[in-house]
């Protein structure tokens, strides 16, 4: 399609106004006043959401990303915005601009104002500066359950091994919102030592902590295979000759989990057995998935016998996806 001449035309007026711009912040005879004025200017249009700006977005984010010596103490000076718009716009901005911006950002972590500190905690993870982690990590002590939530999540997205002791420790928060994030953040951060801990969390009486923790042990694999064997194997033993608590039964749900996700053949044996004796209806259920997305073949004559007893409905439901499932491969 011929491109308009207003469409073509602001192209090159694109990469004209940025230069000038960046000529006249630059320029010592520039004023405060002015430099002020062109920076609320760039931001109007970078953080909008008006269909008037949208060809002026990026070009704007690109030009305060640039200009990072000015835009830098400006955009700070936004951080306690409430915007969920300008929130992502800041976010980033400051991920362009990259480690210039860490010593500024770590700054903003000191504020009494815990919706700066917040948003400072979002900025600093996309950079990925290892600097930002110890003052980071000295949020994990805070009150406000939200602080600690985006600052697990911050060390997270940097990917620190030095800090995995204390991601770990997060995962005994009293508030799930920042379990879920230590879960998270260990997966990313990928070091070893929180397999363990993470199979332990599969027992977490919240969903959302239980969930993040078998995504975070599947990016682990295949380090993490061997525990969750080993913590099936134990879980069932277990049950065999005592009843197991709340904990340990949700945990052997989700480790079964865990063990489809990662497609652990060695496992294949286990989960038939499981499905043949468990009396409990919700690990039959996740036993039937975790051979589905396995894909062994040879576990269709489990699954289909099992179909011939399963009274419940969900199980059966699950048992009959994974017969289907195996049948087309």
């Amino acid at each position: 399609m011929t491109e308009t001449w207003n469409e073509y035309s602001r192209k090159p007026l694109h990469s004209a106004v940025l230069f000038l711009v960046l000529l006249v912040i630059s320029s010592p005879v520039f004023g405060g006043q002015e430099q002020q004025a062109v920076l609320d200017s760039l931001w109007i249009r970078a953080s909008s959401g008006e269909l008037k700006y949208r060809d002026l977005v990026e070009p704007s984010k690109k030009a305060l990303a640039e200009m990072s010596e000015q835009s830098i103490p400006y955009l700070v000076g936004k951080l306690d915005t409430r915007s969920a718009r300008e929130m992502h716009t800041l976010v980033d901005i400051f991920k362009r601009i990259g480690p210039t911006a860490v010593g500024a950002l770590v700054e903003a972590l000191s504020s009494d104002n815990h919706d700066v500190v917040r948003l400072a905690c979002r900025c600093l993870g996309p950079i990925e500066d290892e600097r930002a982690t110890p003052p980071l990590l000295n949020l994990f002590f805070e009150e406000d359950f939200r602080v600690r939530s985006e600052a697990v999540k911050a060390v997270g997205e940097i990917g620190d091994t030095i800090a995995t002791e204390e991601v770990i420790q997060m995962l005994s928060d009293s508030t799930e919102t920042v379990r879920k994030s230590a879960s998270v953040a260990l997966g990313k951060i990928g070091d070893r030592k929180a397999i363990k801990p993470l199979v332990t969390a599969l027992g977490d009486e919240h969903f959302s902590v239980r969930y993040t923790a078998v995504n975070s042990l599947g990016s682990l694999s295949p380090e993490a295979n061997e525990e969750l064997l080993r913590e099936l194997e134990n879980l069932l033993q277990k049950k065999h000759s005592e009843r197991l608590t709340e904990e340990e039964s949700l945990r052997l749900c989700f480790v079964t989990q865990g063990l489809g996700e990662i497609k652990e053949k060695k496992a294949v044996g286990l989960l038939q057995e499981m499905l043949q004796v468990d009396d409990d209806w919700a690990c039959r259920a996740f036993a039937a998935e975790a051979l589905s997305q396995i894909g062994e073949i040879s576990a269709l004559s489990s699954l289909r016998q099992a179909k011939q007893s399963e009274e419940n409905p969900f199980a059966l439901t699950k048992i009959e996806i994974a017969i289907e499932k195996l049948e087309k491969e």
